[in-house]
């Protein structure tokens, strides 16, 4: 059976030392569980992610530490969602970390869907979210709170598993952190903390709340009034409207198309079709000036 890679936070490592006597003991008596991440479906908060809210809209849960497996898990559920033509506007992040590649599955799931991501910490060290987690936070549309980062690491004694498969993994990793425009500085900084080591990132303090293009699209549509409530109102609603269109695609949009993100308030003149032309963008050429 190959090694997995792992990406988890170094607390848990402890944990494992410090009950190790106990479950050896009582392994015999428990029934154990297949290991995975519990997807749980809450209702959206308003006042954690403020704006006009879209009904139906909920929020998802992840909680445990991540297994090979949990992506497809996540996508039935999404799916099914979106089906039922309720739509996910934020998942909460309560994870350690685990597999390292099912995290970056995971974080992939959450760019496609568009989905903000929300994950506390205490000001110093992150234990929300960390590790493998970290990528799923780093894929959210709107990023909220911090993260703990570090290096991978492989479950094996072998030098020449670890020769071939950690640079594979810090290429994927480079790959998957560029594809979400990560600043060269974030992407050096985890690589150059050891899997023994945690360093905290935050959305506020290392200006990661929004992926560049994400940020200049919402500068766009709501202006340039950085920071305050009214462009926050305005870009948080206009998050809402992508995730809409990534997962439903219409099953509402005479009640969007009718709804102006800039001043909040219902438009009675806007057409039914300015939702779906606003859904599949015309090619423009991209302007620098």
């Amino acid at each position: 059976m190959s090694s997995v890679i792992r990406n988890i936070a170094p607390f848990r490592e402890a944990r494992i030392i410090i009950g190790y006597i106990f479950l050896v003991l009582t392994a015999l008596m428990v029934p154990r569980a297949c290991p995975a991440a519990d997807f749980k479906i809450t209702s959206d908060d308003a006042g954690l992610v403020s704006g006009p809210l879209f009904e139906p809209a909920v929020q998802i849960v992840m909680d445990g530490e991540i297994f090979k497996g949990d992506a497809n898990k996540l996508s039935s559920i999404i799916e099914k969602i979106n089906s039922e033509g309720r739509y996910i506007t934020l998942m909460r992040l309560k994870s350690i970390g685990g597999n390292f590649y099912e995290g970056l599955k995971i974080g992939r799931l959450v760019r496609k869907h568009r989905l903000a991501t929300y994950a506390s910490f205490d000001g110093s060290h992150n234990q929300s979210c960390a590790s493998a987690c970290a990528y799923v936070w780093l894929s959210g549309a709107h990023r909220i709170g911090g993260v703990s980062v570090h290096r991978s690491y492989l479950e094996s004694d072998r030098f020449g598993e670890w020769e071939k498969a950690m640079p594979e993994a810090r290429q994927a990793l480079e790959k998957f952190l560029s594809e979400l425009e990560v600043p060269a500085s974030i992407i050096n900084l985890i690589k150059s903390t050891p899997a023994s080591e945690a360093r905290l990132l935050t959305a506020k303090n290392d200006n990661l709340e929004f992926q560049p293009f994400i940020f200049d699209f919402l500068e766009r549509k709501c202006g340039r009034f950085y920071k305050s409530g009214d462009w926050y109102d305005c870009a948080i609603c206009e998050i809402k409207r992508l995730q809409f269109f990534a997962q439903v695609q219409g099953s509402i949009e005479t009640y969007l198309a009718r709804y102006d993100c800039r001043v909040g308030f219902f438009r009675p003149t806007a057409p039914a079709s300015m939702l779906q032309q606003s859904a599949v963008e015309p090619s423009l050429p991209v302007i620098s000036r």
